[in-house]
């Protein structure tokens, strides 16, 4: 008998992968892994939640009626924006030296619903395709390139309130959008917009928060190459130069110099991460279609491969 509960136990513990002890410290370790996932959740949760009656409504609301007083009629096309491409798919263009005018074309032809931003026009003269989004949020861009701005039409066009309310750009075929310009761990997201798009320090992390808003479901990424050049100045300042599709893309304003300090790093390294916790909390898948780059944060697919599987 002693000899059978002997084989017995050598049999369990052959199934079951251990000793009892060491079950035992495997089960303590998904039990405190489980706990800290836990409290991640509730984090996460109060992030979401907490701004209903919170700063962000305070300061969206805030800079919304700003807006209004300039744009009568801003919030409520806006608001018309909400769900309108519910479950359908959409493209986010990154500006990056990846990005390629044929592969706009494939785009245009495939009649897919594109946001773009900043200094896309340079490229406007070589495709016929045009994005149906565009969008702003840095003053350091849009003030040098008020008039190219202004003299975008047959699309959306999406600045931040503070173009009105520090910069006095009013232009009545745009909508200002409340932008909450700070720092937060982690970056909120606010699916309603209204309640403000929050700094992520990249246009591109904001154009997919206005996705969502707009009821999209499947993101693709294209020239978000997440990719620079660091160089050092004659002071010993280390610096990104932000590199693009064109030579002419910073053309009247200078090369785009940006200080490689300990905030910068940290939040160009996990941005993208809040975004896509974010996004697939509310059910939306992001892929990265870019041809090349270093952004491996969402899923790679190619570019070719996403038209046979058109939704």
């Amino acid at each position: 008998m002693g000899n059978l509960r002997a084989f017995a136990g050598k049999l369990r513990r052959k199934m079951i992968g251990g000793s009892f002890a060491e079950i035992n410290v495997k089960y303590n370790a998904l039990k405190a892994e489980h706990e800290a996932l836990k409290i991640d959740y509730e984090k996460q949760k109060k992030q979401m939640s907490y701004d209903r009656w919170g700063y962000d409504r305070y300061m969206a609301d805030s800079q919304l009626f700003a807006a209004e007083q300039c744009c009568p009629g801003n919030k409520a096309r806006i608001e018309a924006l909400s769900n309108t491409h519910e479950s359908k798919r959409c493209f986010v263009i990154g500006n990056g030296p990846s990005l390629t005018a044929s592969d706009l074309e494939l785009l245009h032809e495939n009649k897919e619903f594109c946001f773009a931003s900043k200094g896309i026009f340079h490229i406007f003269d070589q495709t016929n395709w045009r994005p149906n989004v565009w969008g702003v949020s840095d003053w350091s861009y849009f003030l040098p390139h008020e008039e190219e701005i202004r003299n975008l039409s047959g699309f959306i066009k999406f600045l931040p309130c503070q173009a009105i309310t520090r910069y006095n750009m009013v232009m009545n075929d745009a909508l200002y959008y409340p932008f909450l310009s700070m720092e937060r761990s982690p970056f909120g997201f606010n699916l309603d917009i209204t309640l403000g798009v929050h700094f992520y320090t990249s246009i591109t992390c904001k154009l997919i928060n206005i996705a969502a808003y707009m009821g999209f479901k499947e993101i693709y990424l294209l020239g978000v190459d997440d990719s620079a050049k660091v160089i050092s100045d004659e002071d010993g300042n280390t610096k990104i130069v932000v590199s693009h599709f064109s030579d002419n893309y910073n053309k009247g304003s200078g090369t785009i110099k940006v200080q490689m300090n300990d905030f910068y790093k940290e939040n160009v390294s996990r941005i993208y991460s809040d975004i896509k916790y974010h996004c697939e909390w509310y059910g939306i898948r992001i892929y990265n279609a870019t041809r090349g780059g270093v952004l491996e944060t969402f899923e790679r697919v190619k570019l070719e491969d996403v038209f046979q599987h058109k939704t």
